[in-house]
């Protein structure tokens, strides 16, 4: 499931799964609930591993309460 793999995994050679690894997934959850999609599910594994090294996230949520926008965004936070 490469959409909810930390992008620093495919940036840095060695990278160590530590809990800002599951920090990003858990972001990654949060959307998945509000949104009731598979996060880039029009996207092959490829693309979507691309657009996350890439900083690309998905979309917000019409009507997501902004504390809850506030805190997936800051579970992908390209810098764990």
């Amino acid at each position: 499931m490469p959409a909810y793999i930390d992008p620093q995994c495919h940036k840095q050679k060695g990278y160590k799964r530590t809990e800002a690894f599951d920090i990003f997934s858990f972001g990654v959850l949060l959307w998945e609930i509000s949104s009731g999609q598979v996060p880039f599910a029009e996207l092959s594994d490829f693309m979507i591993m691309s657009n996350l090294v890439n900083g690309i996230r998905e979309h917000r949520v019409f009507q997501t309460p902004d504390e809850y926008f506030e805190l997936y965004t800051k579970c992908w936070n390209d810098n764990p």
